[in-house]
């Protein structure tokens, strides 16, 4: 399980992709920090979970090793977080990141897995191993407001997930700010495909879809059956002729249907102001990244973890 911050409600409710239409309002260096902060070099995950482990050490319980699967041969633009797949993308390199971000592999070292761990421990070290990583409830937490919305982003400050953040970026609130900042992209998605602006396109991408072979009515129902069918390949392993296939046929779509100009249009109207208006915060945040890399660099240079 990863630590996991909340995101409540402050209030009652009341790239070598070709450039988008997006980046006619959204600044090209403000796109590019967007994508640094939702896809972080993977060195900062390996270095938080090498932290961890060793806090984890320090309470006298282990910390299984894993790493998530991320592929270093697909480059992850702006298009592709909002769901859209370009031609030279998909000819080159697939569905790529889409597909297998979220896979968890087996770590360097042998040993169990977490939840083979957990099985083993009698119940009062099971309390013990989640109280170790992301503390007590009721212990003190650090808040921070996402501008411009009624929501609260907020991680307690103690336990084994919030000591390597702070190790790594120096400040909680840091951590919070770079990882909920940018999900205002991830809420402009949710419900895109319900605009009425997209039913003429989304049926047409649908129709071109059908005519080769691919049941589907919308790219997300796509990429979910391109996730069943090529899912299982490892992220530093090349795409195979079927996949390439489907995801040639489905940038062909989303471009002749209309759906990807339509798509950016939408994104735009929902996002470029606030993306705008926070400009200079997403920057400084993008920046501090490299700092952070460094230290994550440092911390596994000391680990039998390799770079």
């Amino acid at each position: 399980m990863l630590a996991v911050a909340s995101w409540v409600p402050a209030c009652e409710p009341g790239g070598s992709a070709p450039r988008s239409v997006v980046a006619a309002t959204i600044p090209h260096e403000i796109e590019e920090a967007i994508v640094a902060l939702l896809r972080p070099p993977p060195a900062i995950g390996r270095a938080e979970r090498t932290l961890v482990e060793r806090c984890m050490a320090r309470e006298g319980l282990s910390f299984p090793p894993a790493r998530v699967s991320v592929p270093a041969r697909a480059p992850v633009s702006f298009s592709s977080l909002i769901g859209l797949l370009s031609p030279a993308d998909a000819a080159r390199e697939g569905y790529g990141w889409a597909i297998i971000e979220s896979r968890v592999e087996p770590g360097p070292r042998s040993g169990p897995t977490e939840d083979e761990y957990l099985r083993s421990l009698p119940a009062s070290e099971r309390k013990r191993y989640w109280i170790a990583l992301f503390g007590r409830s009721g212990d003190p937490q650090v808040d921070v407001p996402i501008p411009g919305t009624p929501r609260i982003a907020s991680t307690s400050t103690t336990g084994c997930w919030s000591d390597a953040r702070r190790r790594l970026f120096g400040d909680l609130r840091v951590w919070l700010r770079g990882a909920f900042y940018p999900q205002i992209l991830l809420e402009a998605r949710a419900d895109l495909m319900e605009s009425r602006a997209l039913r003429w396109p989304t049926a047409t991408y649908e129709a071109c879809m059908r005519s080769a072979g691919y049941e589907v009515a919308q790219p997300a129902e796509t990429l979910e059956l391109a996730r069943d069918l090529f899912g299982s390949r490892h992220g530093h392993d090349p795409p195979s002729l079927p996949e390439l296939a489907m995801a040639k046929q489905d940038a062909t779509c989303q471009t002749s249907a209309g759906l990807r100009v339509a798509i950016e249009r939408e994104i735009q109207e929902r996002t470029s102001s606030w993306f705008t208006l926070h400009a200079q915060a997403l920057a400084r945040l993008a920046d501090r990244q490299s700092d952070t890399l460094a230290k994550a660099r440092g911390v596994l240079a000391s680990s039998a973890v390799p770079i």
